[in-house]
């Protein structure tokens, strides 16, 4: 097979920018993204140094982030790939033209994504949008799912298996490890200087500040730690439509000394001091790649169990071993006497730290996701011959 590799993807996040460039180095991937994106995206500013087109898309519905046509034709037209990976919703409808046009441009199809949408559940027998999945599945050449849970789930359905791979969901871990082993040098402490944290315990969270996150019920759960731990400090690093109420709620809680809002911060520098300084993770609903940011700067998690609750996590879950690289409560009450007693509890705290470790680089290191793009790679290749 020859021709190029392309990558068509609907927005390029910042956290994203240094994989696609890592992607493109290794194994020759041509990143092929939106222009404008959906409204209220993140952005990256910079463009990864490798080749990326540029290609328009359009959004019936600006807000809905996955409805989206993009023009696939001009790269398609300028490279004639052999091989076209495609980022997978089944409502980006320009993925139903990449599928016909295979048969005409002669390229091998892969998606990728976590396929199943881990916080609706999967049930191809009564759900038409799992159906639906189900049948991509069997017709494109490859699947790459982002974990070993997603691929499990999706085996018993394909036809043929064995081209169903795992790129673990992950981020540009070393640069982040590269950076946590400075700051290990200096030690935590002359880190919490640097960055003022006067407090002796601290809490951190990192992501969008929107609904279905509930960043109110940080506050419900501060509020309760804080009575049993009163030297504790709230750091909130992330922005959206919640923050105004977060705000308010933090005035009229009186606790603006112990709870800090800073905003989106895309310095990767100074994020990574933060989560380097505190001493666990707070992220109780919607979990994604918040854990490995947390992991790579060895920071523990606490998160609600699925289940009761329903928090509705990603795959990434699956990084989460209760009581070895972070905590899962069963309800959100609970949550308080447990941060309370593992900030008290040193013994948990290094034993987790050494668990972390091992994590990050034997399940969601970038040289995991790497790997599961050239297995995939070299499996439509060989099935090319």
């Amino acid at each position: 097979m020859t021709g190029k590799i392309l990558l068509f993807q609907r927005t390029l996040p910042h956290y994203r920018r240094k994989i696609f460039q890592a992607l493109y180095e290794e194994l020759g991937i041509v990143l092929c993204t939106g222009r404008k994106g959906p409204k209220g995206n993140y952005l990256s500013r910079e463009k990864p140094s490798g080749a990326v087109e540029e290609i328009r898309d359009f959004y019936p519905f600006p807000s809905r982030e996955t409805l989206v046509f993009m023009n696939i034709f001009p790269p398609l037209m300028k490279y004639r790939p052999g091989i076209v990976i495609t980022e997978f919703s089944i409502l980006i409808l320009s993925n139903y033209l990449l599928l016909f046009l295979k048969r005409f441009f002669g390229y091998k199809l892969i998606i990728w994504s976590p396929i199943i949408n881990p916080r609706k559940g999967f049930s191809p027998q009564t759900s038409l949008s799992d159906k639906l999945r189900v049948w991509w599945v069997n017709r494109c050449d490859a699947v790459l799912t982002y974990s070993r849970a997603g691929k499990k789930r999706l085996e018993p359905y394909a036809r043929n298996p064995e081209k169903v791979f795992v790129a673990q969901n992950t981020l540009y871990t070393p640069e982040l490890l590269s950076l946590r082993d400075r700051l290990r040098k200096k030690g935590k402490s002359q880190v919490q200087r640097e960055l003022g944290f006067s407090a002796r315990y601290h809490l951190i969270f990192t992501g969008r500040l929107i609904r279905d996150k509930r960043p109110q019920a940080l506050i419900d759960v501060f509020q309760k730690v804080i009575r049993r731990v009163p030297d504790c400090h709230l750091h909130i690093i992330g922005d959206g439509p919640e923050r105004n109420s977060l705000e308010k709620r933090v005035r009229n809680s009186g606790l603006e000394a112990q709870v800090t809002l800073y905003g989106a911060l895309n310095d990767l520098k100074m994020t990574g001091k933060m989560l380097f300084a505190s001493d666990l993770a707070v992220i109780p609903r919607n979990l994604g790649l918040a854990v490995v940011h947390s992991f790579c700067f060895d920071t523990p998690l606490i998160t609600l169990k699925p289940g009761e609750e329903d928090p509705q996590h990603g795959e990434e879950i699956e990084y989460v071993l209760e009581g070895r690289t972070g905590l899962k409560a069963n309800t959100e009450d609970s949550m308080a006497g447990m941060i309370a007693a593992f900030l008290k509890d040193e013994k948990t705290k290094e034993s987790m730290q050494r668990e972390i470790e091992q994590m990050v680089s034997r399940a969601c290191s970038f040289d995991r996701m790497l790997k599961g793009f050239k297995d995939a790679i070299d499996y439509v290749q060989r099935k090319d011959k």
